[in-house]
């Protein structure tokens, strides 16, 4: 039997767009932050009329005793008309911790 790493699963991705929300997290508060960014960036997408071109992710940017920062990100196939206040858009490709969460979570 094979234990889960307990820093998610390392995917190889293929190059898509996608709407990235940036945050940071204590330990005690980590589950209600990520899904309160996936529902926050979620919501954009809606609004922006696109609909997600794959499964939410978030990627662990850096961790420390306290907590960590990450970004949440929804893969598309078209830009946003216009960024939100702490959204991006980008390309992203290659190697990369990733927790992949089910469009139905958010």
């Amino acid at each position: 039997m094979q234990t889960a790493d307990p820093f998610g699963e390392e995917q190889t991705l293929t190059a898509k767009k996608v709407v990235i929300l940036k945050g940071s997290a204590n330990w005690d508060s980590a589950f209600e932050t990520l899904v309160a960014s996936l529902k926050t960036l979620s919501d954009f997408v809606a609004k922006q009329g696109i609909k997600p071109a794959g499964p939410s992710l978030i990627v662990y940017t850096s961790t420390d005793d306290a907590g960590f920062t990450y970004q949440a990100e929804i893969p598309v196939d078209q830009e946003p008309k216009k960024s939100g206040q702490g959204h991006e858009h980008r390309h992203i490709t290659g190697r990369r911790h990733a927790e992949i969460h089910p469009s139905r979570l958010v």
